[in-house]
């Protein structure tokens, strides 16, 4: 019997995870459409605040969360990372001088390729010593370090010469 109710609720929290996928992914594409509206109304540095700010708060929510409050405190990381993208794109298109700017972006793509194949090791290392909560904790007191790294950027982007 214990099995049974333990397969049940496997199998509700996977149809709870698949239902929510679909939601999340969507919502986190509309969040680049509005930080690109954004990104052209106020420049980078006040809508990357905003999105650091957002993605501090879910990592600082979500430690000891289950269910459907997890779930919910997850859309907001798939605001925070998706709304993020074109953040990084912006200030590249707005300060890379032309002929600089695709090695810019091949930078950009190394730098973050690097980081993910360190990072994940260090995931697991993290996970496995202290648990789910204390990289999360990390986490959000590394974006308010990034806020506070962000808050130097100049208040609108510095007007890059193009060549003739």
């Amino acid at each position: 019997m214990a099995t049974a109710a333990c397969g049940a609720s496997a199998a509700k929290s996977f149809a709870t995870a698949d239902g929510a996928t679909p939601i999340a992914w969507r919502n986190a594409a509309l969040a680049q459409l509005v930080v690109g509206r954004m990104l052209d109304r106020y420049g980078a540095r006040p809508v990357f605040m905003t999105v650091a700010a957002i993605q501090a708060g879910v990592f600082a929510l979500m430690p000891g969360l289950n269910d459907l409050a997890a779930v919910a405190v997850a859309l907001g990381f798939m605001l925070g990372a998706f709304g993020q993208i074109p953040i990084n794109d912006f200030m590249i298109g707005k300060m890379a001088v032309g002929e600089f700017r695709a090695r810019a972006y091949a930078i950009r793509y190394l730098v973050n390729f690097t980081v993910l194949a360190a990072t994940l090791p260090l995931i697991s290392y993290a996970y496995g010593t202290w648990g789910f909560d204390t990289p999360l904790r990390l986490l959000a007191e590394s974006t308010l370090v990034i806020s506070l790294v962000v808050s130097l950027l100049p208040q609108q982007a510095v007007a890059v010469a193009q060549p003739a």
